[in-house]
């Protein structure tokens, strides 16, 4: 994955009239072309996300599909005036925006400073790539809520009595089925990113005999004595 940033100045053409600020897009179809997204972008400051793509590109279309189909369901691009740009239909503004660069691209001009400036990231992106790539406000408001739901889940832990020794240890114990109570890789890669903590993944298959007994046994001896 390869991130890029830089500092660029939007040209804005002589005689252009302002246009009127866009609604929220609701769905992958309501995304409009390039040069649109852009002149909204310089008439009311909000930032502007580019993904760049190719018909023939099946990571682009996996990515179109599946990753920026959930953000935009999600409501991620509420704040954000979003095109998409196909290299193959739309080759001028494609080479304007990445050159020889690689697909799928994603683009990002945001006013900062009193300047626009643009940040971009190659590649196949899964949702929380994007939510992170994008600095989303509803992924900030969530990380806020969560951190404010933690602090008061410690406060409600300390003004509990302490148990007796004895009461803790078997309450405790851990059985397999709960020791592997891991979460799904895109809440666990948030959390770790929130919390800047290391990021364990398992990744296994239906019919694994080596993977049910790493489960089983190792990871689960691991988990029962708190090593994660």
């Amino acid at each position: 994955m390869i991130v890029r940033f830089s500092v660029a100045a939007l040209a804005i053409f002589a005689g252009l009239a302002l246009t009127t600020a866009a609604p929220a897009i609701d769905t992958l179809a309501e995304a409009t072309d390039y040069q649109t997204a852009y002149y909204r972008a310089l008439d009311d400051n909000r930032p502007l996300l580019i993904l760049v793509t190719s018909e023939s590109c099946q990571p682009c279309q996996k990515m179109k599909q599946s990753t920026m189909t959930e953000v935009v369901g999600d409501g991620l691009l509420q704040d954000f005036h979003f095109a998409m740009v196909d290299v193959d239909n739309d080759s001028v503004d494609a080479n304007n925006l990445i050159g020889e660069g690689a697909v799928p691209q994603l683009i990002m001009y945001e006013q900062k400073e009193g300047q626009w400036q643009w940040r971009s990231v190659e590649g196949f992106q899964t949702v929380a790539q994007v939510r992170d790539f994008i600095g989303s406000p509803q992924l900030q408001e969530e990380l806020q809520q969560q951190e404010i739901a933690q602090v008061a889940l410690q406060q409600e832990i300390t003004e509990e009595p302490v148990a007796q020794e004895e009461e803790v240890v078997n309450e405790n114990v851990a059985t397999t089925e709960d020791a592997l109570s891991a979460v799904d890789y895109e809440t666990a890669y948030v959390r770790a990113f929130r919390d800047d903590k290391p990021l364990l993944v398992l990744v296994t298959g239906n019919g694994c005999e080596p993977c049910e007994k790493l489960k089983t046994t190792t990871l689960t001896e691991m988990a029962t004595s708190g090593r994660f």
